[in-house]
């Protein structure tokens, strides 16, 4: 008997198959891996590799032979015998010439021999297939196929096949036909899964995102606990730049997977930063502090250049609100901007001007004057601060403010 070759990843499918292992033969092997996507300025997901998948098939003999079963010898006159017979039939037919005549072999039912039959192009195929004589072993499936159209082992075989001939429309559609004749099968249906995979990752590498994603998408439809088929999209969607497409994914990835979080993690934190910048730039400052924050959330360690962007948003967020003329709004962006960063010049010299604009003189005063200290050369700050205390009656230091304000213009 002939070693079966397994990847551990599919060993759960060798429990579909026990009723097949009568005898050991040289079975059609799934050479095909799900290809890396690898593109390092896309997106560190398509730095991860996949796990290379070997379905193992088996069919049962009709008979006891001492012929090996290595070689195609008995599987070859099998069929030979059974065209003979065809020919035979077809010469001799007088009557019913609609119909398709089979000798049957003497004690056999006609059933038991179509069987036969069958099973002999399907282990020829299996052969064949193993030679890497891809197209020869189609044609054994085809021709069983043919003769027993609900032979769910044939459409199985013939998709593998087709999967290392890189044929995944025919592929996917031998595994969905074997899917109707079984569809309480896990082992078609993995398949038919990992057959999405195998396209969306070819028209990735084609740059072709959109279809990809509507393959890694029918993966998700027949399996929503498919990590890799939500990893993979998520890489799609990262080439087009949605970056809210990559936060469900990967959060949906973080949520199933049981190991590698910190993986996950780094791939989440970098859409939400990116997310986060881009909602900035678009003035949607809501939008970037939630981003931003989360991002925060799942890197503690870099905490301080996070709060760094985020007072920025803060203080963006401010001169926005003060525009539309909620100044007390506004000055509790430009505070909340200062708590995340004590050293931002522009939420200081902004909250004074409001502060300045609402009466409250000595609030404007003490914003100015840390706005200074941060940044002595802060022309504007002095001139805002000479008005303040000209209100206030201060005009010794008001003009002392406006006297160096023209000393740092010069």
């Amino acid at each position: 008997m002939l070693k079966l070759i397994v990847c551990p990843i599919m060993l759960i499918i060798l429990a579909n198959f026990t009723e097949f292992l009568t005898i050991g033969i040289v079975i059609p092997q799934d050479h095909r891996q799900l290809p890396p996507i690898d593109n390092s300025s896309r997106s560190s997901l398509h730095k991860r590799k996949t796990t290379k998948t070997k379905p193992p098939n088996h069919l049962p003999e009709t008979e006891n032979s001492s012929i090996n079963t290595n070689s195609t010898e008995l599987y070859d006159r099998i069929i030979f015998e059974y065209k003979k017979k065809q020919e035979n039939s077809s010469s001799n037919i007088s009557e019913d010439k609609g119909k398709q005549s089979i000798l049957v072999d003497k004690g056999s039912s006609n059933t038991f021999y179509i069987i036969k039959v069958v099973n002999a192009y399907i282990n020829r195929g299996n052969l064949k297939a193993e030679q890497n004589n891809f197209d020869e072993a189609i044609s054994d499936y085809t021709e069983a196929i043919k003769l027993d159209p609900t032979n769910v082992q044939a459409y199985k075989f013939r998709a593998i096949v087709k999967n290392n001939k890189e044929d995944y429309e025919g592929a996917l559609a031998d595994y969905q036909s074997a899917y109707k004749l079984e569809p309480d099968s896990k082992v078609i249906l993995n398949s038919l899964v990992y057959t999405y995979k195998l396209f969306g990752n070819k028209k990735f590498q084609e740059n072709n995102f959109d279809e990809a994603i509507s393959d890694y998408t029918e993966a998700i439809k027949l399996d929503p606990t498919n990590i890799q088929a939500y990893k993979f999209r998520a890489t799609a969607y990262s080439a087009k730049g949605n970056y809210e497409k990559i936060i469900e994914d990967l959060t949906k990835v973080k949520s199933l997977a049981q190991e590698d979080l910190a993986s996950y993690s780094r791939d989440l934190i970098l859409a939400y930063k990116n997310l986060g910048y881009i909602k900035h730039q678009q003035g949607n400052y809501e939008a970037a502090i939630i981003y931003l924050t989360e991002a925060s959330v799942l890197e503690p360690e870099n905490k301080q250049l996070y709060d760094n962007k985020l007072s920025i948003i803060y203080n963006d967020l401010g001169l926005t609100i003060e525009k539309k003329g909620d100044a007390l709004l506004a000055i509790t962006h430009y505070k909340q901007a200062i708590n995340l960063d004590p050293k931002n010049v522009s939420a200081y010299y902004n909250s004074a001007n409001v502060k300045a604009k609402t009466n409250d003189y000595n609030g404007a005063i003490i914003d100015y004057t840390v706005a200074i200290k941060l940044n002595p050369k802060y022309v504007s700050a002095y001139i805002g601060r000479a008005a303040v205390y000209r209100k206030q009656g201060l005009l010794k230091e008001a003009e002392i403010d406006e006297q160096t304000a023209l000393k740092i213009e010069k």
